[in-house]
């Protein structure tokens, strides 16, 4: 090797339980990420049916020997004390035997940290008030030792007792207490994320019904961090990890959810019901409790504030774990917007296959008709000033609709294809104003309050209405006008595509779409890097269009088909097989008929041949005989006739014998 040559040096091994599960993948991603000149290498179990995350480098079974030998060569070892249980305390056995044996030949310090839960101190009693009256301080980690778990966790509170027991000179143990954990693709908060996503009201999980109880959370990110920290030698050996929310109800945690990601609509639920929630026993706890070693390990917190008050960057990051940013698209062409033509089917058609609002200018303008409201008032007003008919609102106006719809929770969450408005740069800047700088861009900042800081939830931030995709429908003006005359005068009242009204809206669009023209809706700043998808309104199938877009726009952006539209799906397929078995049947008949018929014609003909065959067979044994008949008849059958006769009048024994010799005796060609 050449002296120069970089030294390889060899990464750290971890083990970590469960790393295919929420705390376990979250924690071994960490510490691969990690700033670490040796840098780490993970061996982890997976639950059955778990896929393998990228930063797991060797996956074991939750075996005696596969866990020893992974003890062995690990220098650290992360337990998820929650979810992974017994395999937890399988590693507690197999090292309390490897000390038993006098260790192994590594000399190094072995690092156990078990991941446990808050709801290990959930029956616990408050810290007696330091005035008579007075309100009771918050509980510490400091009084681990007087700790009452919640009466299903108290697993959980064995395994914490056996983890701190097993500490030796070579093995340094240490318990993290997480609060109720949030943050990333979510866990225990995902039902009320995922409701809120879908635009329902989110049901307040209290047996009590006024949720008051108070809830000690961490981000999961804050939990690595802390887990980081451990490992390398900080902190006590039993830590509780809080963040440092004040007063953090149930019900402060649903609004804030329901009010950043859902329609801000919270309803109480029967008792019954919450009973029937896996994670009942979570949002029932009621517990005052402090950080106090986690706020000197000088990390950079991801969430210092709690969930309650940093909803808006949690659900920033929701949405980008779990792949449901909303999907924003802007179809334009000379039709754009006009019900029953291309551009519009095709907008419809991408809506519905990525379950997102269809907007067009006419759908707007019906919605709000049938209000009553101030911009209902505006929009009957503009109508009713419209002296040439032309349908148009003035585009502020017609802004104000877009900006309105574009804004409801359903835009928000799920997105939209904008079909027909805006064509122009203009009314682009009506929607999506441009920003002057990156200072105007809104920055998600961390909410660090100071101490005695009254503690304000943040709003909920606007959302951003510029389009993330362009689709253009390009068509030729002689096309153009072929379509329009080729349409049926239904069609021509209902869209109201007059030829005047054609051609104005033909030079504007020409105007708009000029390619770096000032109205073109692409040099709108925020569109400097959109690459537009153009379709070509030729006499392609739609289906040619949508498979274009579907690439351009990429994969789906929601949780998939519902329970309801699987069983729906379910059901046509089921009838969809019943319909072709019951075709494939039909035409089994009908072939088993045409088969037998083919049959019935073949035999019916080959009778027929053979028939004709016997008759010309026999008409030509008759046509051959014929000589023979007349030679017959006129040499023997007289002389014949004659014998017969003197047999019978003889009566001789033998009558072939005499009639023999009185043929040849009497035979006229003898004569």
């Amino acid at each position: 090797m050449a002296d120069d040559e970089e030294e390889v040096i060899p990464k750290k091994p971890i083990l970590v339980l469960g790393a295919g599960g929420f705390v376990g993948s979250a924690i071994a991603k960490a510490f691969v990420t990690a700033e670490d000149e040796e840098g780490w290498e993970v061996t982890g179990t997976l639950r059955a049916g778990t896929a393998k995350p990228k930063w797991i480098t060797h996956v074991i079974e939750p075996v005696d020997t596969a866990l020893l030998e992974a003890i062995k060569r690990s220098s650290v070892i992360v337990l998820d004390l929650v979810s992974e249980p017994v395999a937890s305390e399988q590693v507690l056995q197999l090292l309390a035997t490897l000390a038993a044996d006098g260790g192994d030949e590594s000399d190094a310090e072995r690092v156990v940290i078990g991941v446990s839960t808050i709801m290990t101190w959930a029956r616990t009693s408050p810290s007696p008030a330091e005035e008579e009256g007075g309100e009771a301080p918050p509980l510490t980690e400091e009084e681990y030792k007087r700790r009452r778990p919640h009466v299903n966790f108290r697993d959980q509170h064995t395994l914490e007792k056996l983890l701190v027991r097993s500490g030796s000179e070579s093995v340094r143990t240490a318990v993290v207490c997480a609060g109720l954990l949030y943050g990333g693709a979510e866990e225990l908060f995902h039902p009320l994320f995922k409701a809120a996503w879908h635009n329902q009201p989110l049901p307040l999980l209290s047996l009590n019904g006024d949720g008051a109880n108070i809830l000690p959370t961490l981000h999961i990110a804050d939990l690595c961090s802390v887990v980081l920290k451990v490992a390398a030698g900080e902190g006590p050996q039993y830590l509780v990890a809080v963040d440092q929310a004040r007063e953090q109800t149930l019900r402060k945690v649903t609004d804030a959810i329901a009010k950043h990601l859902g329609t801000g609509e919270v309803v109480p639920m029967h008792r019954d019901d919450v009973l029937l929630d896996k994670d009942v026993d979570y949002f029932q706890l009621d517990l005052r409790i402090a950080p106090t070693s986690v706020l000197d390990m000088g990390f950079t917190w991801a969430s210092r504030s709690g969930l309650a008050r940093g909803a808006a960057k949690v659900v920033a990051e929701y949405r980008v774990e779990r792949r449901i940013l909303p999907l924003k698209v802007l179809l334009t062409g000379p039709l754009a917007g006009v019900a029953g033509c291309f551009e519009s089917e095709v907008a419809a058609a991408l809506a519905a296959e990525y379950k997102v609002a269809h907007v067009t200018a006419s759908s707007l303008v019906a919605a709000v008709l049938v209000e009553q409201s101030e911009l209902a008032d505006k929009v009957r007003a503009a109508k009713a000033a419209d002296k040439q008919h032309t349908g148009a609102l003035p585009d502020e106006l017609m802004a104000q609709l877009v900006r309105a719809k574009l804004n409801s929770t359903g835009c928000t969450n799920q997105g939209w294809v904008l079909d027909g408005f805006p064509q122009t740069l203009p009314q682009l800047k009506l929607i999506a104003p441009e920003k002057e700088s990156d200072a105007d861009e809104e920055v998600e900042a961390e909410e660090e309050a100071d101490e005695g800081e009254e503690e304000t939830e943040r709003p909920k931030p606007p959302a951003d209405l510029t389009p993330e995709s362009i689709i253009v429908v390009r068509m030729p003006d002689t096309q153009l006008k072929a379509r329009v005359q080729s349409m049926s005068q239904p069609q021509v009242e209902a869209t109201g595509m007059t030829a005047e009204l054609l051609l104005k809206r033909m030079q504007a669009y020409a105007q708009a779409a000029a390619p770096e023209g000032p109205n073109n809706v692409l040099t709108h700043k925020a569109l400097a890097q959109v690459e537009p998808l153009e379709l070509a309104h030729d006499d392609a199938s739609i289906e040619t269009s949508l498979s274009r877009a579907r690439i351009y726009l990429g994969r789906p952006r929601n949780y998939g088909p519902t329970a309801a539209e699987v069983a729906a799906k379910a059901e046509r397929l089921e009838a969809l097989r019943v319909e072709a078995e019951a075709n494939a049947a039909k035409l089994e008949a009908e072939r088993l008929a045409e088969e037998k018929d083919e049959r019935d014609k073949l035999r019916a003909a080959e009778q027929l041949r053979i028939a004709e065959r016997q008759q010309h067979e026999k008409a030509l044994l008759e046509s051959r005989s014929a000589p023979l008949r007349a030679y017959l008849m006129a040499e023997v059958i007289p002389t014949l006739t004659e014998g017969l006769i003197e047999v019978t009048k003889v009566r001789p024994e033998d009558p072939v014998d005499f009639l023999a010799e009185w043929i040849f005796k009497n035979n006229p060609v003898l004569d």
